[in-house]
Order: structure tokens, then C-alpha cells, then sequence
């Protein structure tokens, strides 16, 4: 994914209101966002990334493209940090802590400097495996098609209908949308009297 398209289809998530702690608006178009607004939204999406220094990343490379990983949580991030000493015991890095939006002007003028030499960066967002197989499934109970699916599934988001509220310390009620499955299952299991049991979809 490149960056263009990395930070397009994170502003069409944060139109979305994915993240917990915003409140829940009208789906537009991408497009519609002003892209410093889009970087501003994505304040409250935490990432993970492996460092060498504060200003070099682990990447792994791919002929003329260097992939550098973005974990959603520090686990996934220490379990890839762990398995790269288990080859490399001399490896020096740590794992780094960035709110989404700190790190977009990073990552646009790392791939801006892409040449010849240095080549192509790409920052890639890592999903947990498990996300992507509960949001397949869901999807697929839908009747959308695999090819469609495999095609359009980037990072699943979670949320319910009717939509799950959550009284969230001075923000108030909102209604929220989940990037973890299990999370919004922990949620949903302390939901009061529930008449009728909240249907779980995801976003494509």
C-alpha cells in the first residue's frame, strides 16, 4: 500500500468515527476531509513501531521496497521484536509508542525522499489475523463474495446494531466502533437487560 493510499484510506476511517473516543457521524467520502483535519482525527489510534534509533525504523526489504510494520498493540509489536533477536541476538531496537497523527508527517517525508538509491518505503498497518478472520466471516454470512472480500479488507472495524453507547470519561454518551473483535465482545457481555442481543457487522 502506498503512502497516498495508506493515508486515504485512514481518512475515510476516520470520517467513520472508528475510534472509541469519537463521536459517531454521517459516512463521506475520503475526499471530503481536508487531509489536515483527517491527520488531526487520527490522534487517539495508538501504533507500535520497531526502532533502531529515533529516527531509524526496522524495516524489512523487498527488492527496491523497505516495509516497515505498524503494530495496534505493544504484544504484537514485542512478539515481532522477540522473534528478530531470536535470528539477530546482536540486534539492538525497541519498540516505540506514536499516536497515528504524530507519525503521518514522518512517514510522508520518509516515502517524499524515496529515490533510485534508497528506494521505496512503505508503512504498513498490521492487523491481528484474528480480526480479519471474525470480520471475513461476517462478511461472508453477508453474502459478499470472497474475491470481494480479500480484495477490499484492509483493516476491519467492528460495531453493532443497534449501536453499542458508552458514557466515556469527559466526552459523555457516544456511540462507538471497535478495531478489536474481542473488545467489543467484553463490552457487549456487560450490557444490561438486553432484550434483543446487539447484531455484530463490520466495516469493509
Amino acid at each position: 500500500m502506498t503512502l497516498n493510499n495508506l493515508l486515504a484510506g485512514l481518512a475515510s476511517l476516520a470520517v467513520l468515527q472508528l475510534p472509541v473516543v469519537l463521536p459517531v457521524v454521517s459516512p463521506q467520502p475520503a475526499y471530503a476531509i481536508p487531509k489536515n483535519s483527517a491527520i488531526a482525527k487520527l490522534e487517539v489510534i495508538t501504533v507500535y513501531a520497531l526502532q533502531k534509533s529515533e529516527d531509524e525504523f526496522i524495516f524489512s526489504e523487498t527488492g527496491n521496497t523497505k516495509l516497515v510494520s505498524l503494530f495496534f498493540t505493544n504484544d504484537r509489536a514485542q512478539a515481532a521484536l522477540s522473534s528478530m533477536k531470536k535470528y539477530d541476538p546482536l540486534l539492538t531496537a525497541y519498540v516505540q509508542k506514536y499516536s497515528l497523527d504524530k507519525l503521518i508527517p514522518f512517514i510522508e517525508s520518509t516515502s517524499g525522499n524515496a529515490s533510485a538509491n534508497t528506494g521505496k518505503v512503505v508503512f504498513a498497518l498490521v492487523t491481528d489475523p484474528a480480526n480479519t478472520q471474525q470480520a471475513y466471516n461476517i462478511l461472508s454470512a453477508e453474502g459478499l463474495s470472497d474475491s470481494k472480500i480479500k480484495k477490499n479488507l484492509r483493516v476491519p472495524v467492528f460495531f453493532t446494531e443497534p449501536m453499542v453507547n458508552m458514557n466515556l470519561a469527559d466526552q459523555g454518551k457516544k456511540q462507538v466502533f471497535f478495531l478489536d473483535y474481542l473488545t467489543l465482545q467484553a463490552v457487549l457481555a456487560k450490557v444490561p437487560n438486553q432484550s434483543v442481543c446487539p447484531k455484530i457487522k463490520v466495516l469493509n
